[in-house]
């Protein structure tokens, strides 16, 4: 099941997010995900917890270019980018908690954002900006290996300068917490003028 949200930010801030299941190819993904026979899912009916007893952590995160593709699996970007222009932001969580429940591992995050310029003052704020539900096919108890968050950003469209993208990524089943803090650069591409009509035209030939 996929779902695509878009919110706004203040004033010129769009975030968009679209959650996929274990086998999807977008957002939130598990990479090699169990399969699990009918008949186990027939009988798995009681719910249990998993709980690793640290708090959720982030083991890796970056600028992307686009869409990841998989665990590990995306272009890294430069952090300087034109106001507007799409972009993304890879991040692998660790130490989940899951619940085990009807046949599914499943476990919850949510994402904060925030946004300072360069003399520290909020432009944008937005809590619970994306909502990342993770489910995987289980014959039982089991932990979330390989999990990877890929947000996509749109419009961008302050002006031009320094800012800090601060994310809060929150364990929803236990109430731990991690942040982490991406500096980017607004900056539009110096426009390269095109030539010139007497940088070509032919030069008439006297005698």
């Amino acid at each position: 099941m996929k779902g695509k949200f878009g919110i706004f930010l203040g004033v010129g801030f769009l975030v968009l997010s679209t959650i996929a299941a274990a086998t999807g190819n977008f957002a939130v993904r598990l990479d090699l995900a169990s399969k699990q026979s009918p008949q186990g899912q027939q009988t798995a009916v009681a719910a249990s917890e998993t709980n690793t007893g640290t708090p959720i952590a982030i083991q890796r995160i970056a600028l992307s270019q686009g869409a990841a593709t998989g665990f590990g699996q995306f272009q890294a970007r430069s952090n300087v980018i034109a106001p507007g222009t799409p972009f993304n932001i890879y991040f692998e969580p660790t130490n989940l908690t899951t619940r085990f429940e009807n046949g599914n591992v499943r476990a919850s995050m949510s994402v904060d954002i925030l946004v300072r310029d360069a003399q520290g003052q909020t432009v944008a704020v937005r809590d619970n900006a994306w909502q990342l539900p993770l489910t995987r096919p289980s014959t039982g108890p089991a932990p979330l290996n390989q999990v990877y968050g890929d947000l996509t950003l749109n419009h961008l469209t302050f002006a031009e300068g320094r800012y800090q993208v601060v994310l809060r990524v929150h364990d929803d089943f236990n109430g731990t917490f991690v942040d982490r803090t991406l500096d980017v650069e607004l900056r539009r591409a110096p426009v390269t003028p095109g030539p010139r009509l007497s940088q070509n035209a032919p030069v008439a030939q006297t005698r």
